[in-house]
C-alpha cells in the first residue's frame, strides 16, 4: 500500500455503523481540486467515525484497538474496516474472532508509515507554553505519536509542540503556505520566558507584540491548517475536520483556494457541518465535492 492514496473505505461495526457503509474519495491527478473530497453532515451523522477509520490506513495493526464503547453491539461487537487504494489493492482490519478490542488482519500488506494520513482535528487548541525537551522529529513521527497516544478526543493537541519548533527550522517553507491565507503583516517567532519555557509570539503593526496565549481561535486554526500542508509530500493524505471553524468568510475563501491548489497533487479530505463553507467556492474553480449524510 506504500505511497498510494485511499480510493475507498468500507466500515462495519464501528460506533454507529451497524450496517456496512462505503465512502469514496477523490484521487489527485495534477489538476486543481482533483484530489479534494468534502463530506458534509450534522452532529451524529458519522463524521468522527469515518475520520477514526481513515487515520488507521497504513497503520501498524498491533497498535490499533477498539474499546467496547466503539464496537456496535448489533454486529456482536465485531468491527471490520476495508481499505482500497487507487490501484484497487485492498486489505481489511477486524477485531479478533475470539472477542475483545484487539485488531488483526488476514492479509500481509506492505505497510509504510509515510502513507498514514495526517489528521487535523476540530479541537485545535495547543498549550501556551512549549517545552523544548523532546527529540527533533519528522512529520511521520508526529502522526504516529498522535495515533498511538491519543485514543480519546481531547480539548488540545498534546504532541503539537514538536511541530511548532519545526516551523522555525523550516520557516521559509511554512510561511510560503501560511501567507496564502494570513495577511503577511503579522510576523511570528518563538521566544522564551523567565521560567525557561518557550512560547509563540506575534508582532503586528496594528497591535504590537503579543503571545499565543491571547491569539484568537481563528488565527490559530490558520496556523494549524498551514502546518498540515507545508511539509506534505505529493501523494499524501490530509484530513481536516471542520476547517471553517472560527474563520471569517474572507479567510474561509482563502483556505478553500489554498486547498484547491494543494489537492492537485495531494489527497485532501474535509469534514464540514454545513454547506455554508462551500459557498465560498462560488467564484473559484469547482472542486470535486462528495456530499454524504449517514444515519446511525
Amino acid at each position: 500500500m506504500c505511497g498510494k492514496v485511499l480510493k475507498e473505505i468500507i466500515i462495519c461495526g464501528l460506533r454507529g455503523f451497524s450496517a456496512e457503509k462505503k465512502v469514496n474519495f477523490a484521487i489527485p491527478n495534477g489538476e486543481k481540486g482533483s484530489g479534494l473530497t468534502i463530506l458534509v453532515g450534522g452532529n451524529n451523522t458519522g463524521k468522527t467515525t469515518i475520520i477514526e477509520a481513515i487515520k488507521y490506513y497504513n497503520f501498524d495493526v498491533s497498535q490499533i484497538s477498539f474499546s467496547s464503547g466503539k464496537r456496535n453491539q448489533s454486529t456482536e461487537g465485531k468491527v471490520h474496516i476495508t481499505y482500497v487504494n487507487e490501484e484497487g489493492e485492498q486489505y481489511t482490519i477486524h477485531t479478533k474472532e475470539t472477542g475483545g478490542s484487539q485488531v488483526e488482519t488476514d492479509e500481509s500488506p506492505d505497510f509504510d508509515t509515510k502513507g498514514i494520513p495526517y489528521i487535523l482535528p476540530s479541537r485545535r487548541s495547543v498549550q501556551y507554553e512549549l517545552n523544548y525537551g523532546f527529540y527533533d522529529s519528522f512529520r511521520w513521527d508526529y502522526i504516529n505519536n498522535e495515533n498511538v497516544n491519543n485514543k480519546v478526543r481531547k480539548p488540545t493537541i498534546e504532541n503539537f509542540q514538536q511541530r511548532i519548533f519545526k516551523w522555525e527550522k523550516q520557516k521559509e517553507s511554512f510561511n510560503k503556505v501560511l501567507y496564502k491565507i494570513l495577511d503577511n503583516n503579522l510576523e511570528w517567532y518563538i521566544d522564551q520566558n523567565d521560567n525557561g519555557n518557550y512560547f509563540l509570539a506575534f508582532q503586528s503593526y496594528k497591535s504590537g507584540v503579543h503571545t499565543s496565549e491571547g491569539i484568537g481561535d481563528g488565527i490559530w486554526s490558520i496556523f494549524t491548517i498551514a502546518d498540515a500542508l507545508y511539509d506534505a509530500e505529493e501523494g499524501g493524505t490530509i484530513v481536516i475536520d471542520e476547517p471553517e471553524l472560527s474563520l471569517h468568510p474572507q479567510y474561509q475563501k482563502r483556505v478553500m483556494k489554498l486547498l484547491l491548489e494543494e489537492s492537485a497533487n495531494k489527497q485532501v479530505i474535509l469534514f464540514c457541518r454545513e454547506l455554508n463553507f462551500l459557498a465560498v467556492t462560488k467564484n473559484l474553480p469547482l472542486a470535486r465535492i462528495n456530499l454524504q449524510t449517514w444515519e446511525g
